[in-house]
């Protein structure tokens, strides 16, 4: 019967958002009282307030993991400091096996949300930082990447601020490279002497009286 049981679950609360494996534990555990084809619909029937709840408490999940991560990446990037893992809603020992499944497949995708968020902002601020320093020399893209993985932003506009502190920067490094590379170019040496000896009158006269002899 737990076929049965199970496709009836999936076409009544499809609409809730379980994964197959959730319901499948809902399956398992009515498979264990229900005999007859005609039981089923009132037995599906008699999980729907408790499915209903699971589903608003996943939501409720949800919504708080997105709030979570949007507040933490606000932060930027600590790579040297791991949060504390999110404490798990302690389960009763006698709540039945299938509602355990549902509780722990709603932790999990909160888990999954906030780190889903958590990438997406990180990877953002990444592109534009990448974007801002296309226009240096390596050099400088290099020293600026190093120091922003050891930086943190309470907010994106302390991040915004400091991608125009890295244009600043960045352009007043440049005009330096520049002025350094002017400096080094070798001047023309001056020119001395010409090394052709033009003929004086003395030596016009010396010449011709050798001439005469």
């Amino acid at each position: 019967m737990k076929k049965e049981i199970l496709e009836a679950l999936k076409n009544k609360y499809k609409n809730l958002g379980f994964t197959d494996k959730a319901f499948d534990g809902v399956a398992d555990f009515l498979a264990k009282t229900v005999t007859k084809a005609e039981e089923i619909d009132n037995a599906i029937g008699g999980v729907e307030d408790l499915l209903k709840a699971f589903q608003g408490d996943a939501d409720k999940r949800v919504n708080e993991a997105v709030e979570k991560a949007k507040k933490e990446t606000g932060k930027g990037a600590e790579p040297e400091k791991k949060e504390e893992p999110e404490k798990k809603t302690d389960v009763p020992d006698d709540t039945p096996a299938w509602a355990k499944k549902l509780i722990e497949e709603n932790q999990k995708m909160a888990e999954k949300i906030s780190a889903i968020e958590t990438g997406k902002t990180t990877d953002t601020r990444k592109g534009k930082l990448a974007e801002v320093l296309s226009g240096f020399s390596d050099a400088y893209k290099k020293t600026v990447e190093k120091n922003y993985a050891r930086m943190a932003f309470a907010t994106d506009d302390d991040f915004n601020a400091y991608l125009e502190d890295v244009k600043t920067d960045g352009a007043e490094h440049q005009q330096t490279e520049a002025n350094t590379g002017l400096g080094s170019v070798t001047k023309p040496a001056q020119s001395g002497s010409s090394s052709v000896k033009v003929a004086s009158k003395d030596d016009a006269v010396v010449k011709g009286v050798m001439n005469a002899i």
